[in-house]
């Protein structure tokens, strides 16, 4: 679901642009650090002797080319965000599938004894936030659960809606995004391009696993801090972006409905299938006379 939001939903260019540049200036420069301290400095004296010996104008030219070099680097890595993304969410390829099996085994295991917990704190009138929050975390069925904790919890964010309204959030989202006031489309623009960047912090830590063979520590670092953002920054940020996607879709869903001339429905029940009818209708058209058009006045 991310990624096709990514695809509708982005800041402006200029600023993602500079974010992934910025990005890449730090871990380049961290890159050239550990490259230094393998060499003793040599790199950056040599670099330096080599300036000096430049014209100013050599020297802007130099600058220029670093700059413009550092920021085609941090756009190539802002290009990997969509597959870094599902790889986090657990879309593994197939030669990982007993991997993936026993980790989705350990999440079903765990769920079922939240969710027994649950039960009986229910019988009791009494309830437990953390529970319920880890629950909600997770799709509504096992089947849709996947190996990761990022994994399951954009998947949870995406098939509530579907269980809620029959609205499949990929399916409408390009056309909801356009009813939604101008606040919510900024609010949640800034909360995908928090976890853009947030991925893209993930894909340099990995990226500086690759000096490891001449800086032995650089891959326990880069290892851990691929693994300490993905906890804390990625999970933060996707949350945030889930859940402000299943709050506009609840709250702006009807003012599709509206502007599609899409029949309100009148009770749940009917609205899970209303909206199932009008996701296949955006995704393939329709012949039929059913549901008829309604007004288009609010």
């Amino acid at each position: 679901m991310i990624e096709s939001i990514f695809r509708t939903v982005s800041g402006r260019a200029s600023q993602r642009v500079f974010g992934a540049a910025l990005l890449a200036t730090v871990f380049l420069g961290a890159a050239v650090g550990a490259w230094s301290i393998h060499d003793g400095g040599d790199l950056l004296a040599r670099s330096r002797r080599w300036l000096n010996e430049r014209s100013g104008f050599e020297q802007g030219l130099a600058t220029a080319a670093v700059l413009v070099g550092v920021t085609l680097v941090g756009l190539i890595i802002l290009a990997m965000v969509p597959p870094v993304l599902r790889l986090l969410e657990g879309y593994w390829p197939t030669w990982l599938e007993p991997v993936r099996a026993r980790l989705v085994r350990r999440i079903t295991d765990a769920a079922d004894r939240d969710a027994g917990e649950m039960q009986e704190l229910e019988r009791e009138h009494r309830t437990d936030s953390r529970l319920d929050r880890r629950l909600r975390q997770l799709p509504s069925v096992a089947e849709r659960y996947l190996p990761t904790i990022l994994g399951n919890l954009v998947r949870a964010a995406q098939t509530r809606p579907i269980d809620k309204y029959g609205l499949d959030p990929v399916a409408i989202w390009p056309h909801l995004f356009l009813v939604m006031p101008e606040t919510t489309q900024k609010e949640i623009t800034a909360a995908v391009n928090a976890l853009e960047r947030a991925v893209m912090a993930v894909f340099w830590c990995l990226l500086f696993v690759v000096l490891s063979p001449w800086v032995w520590w650089a891959g326990p670092l880069g290892i851990a801090g691929a693994a300490l953002l993905q906890r804390t920054i990625v999970h933060g940020a996707a949350r945030t972006h889930a859940e402000l996607i299943e709050a506009a879709i609840d709250l702006y869903r009807l003012d599709l409905y509206r502007k599609l001339s899409w029949p309100l429905p009148a009770n749940p029940a009917e609205e899970r299938e209303l909206g199932e009818q009008l996701v296949s209708y955006l995704r393939y058209g329709s012949d039929g006379t059913e549901p008829a058009f309604t007004s288009d006045k609010p």
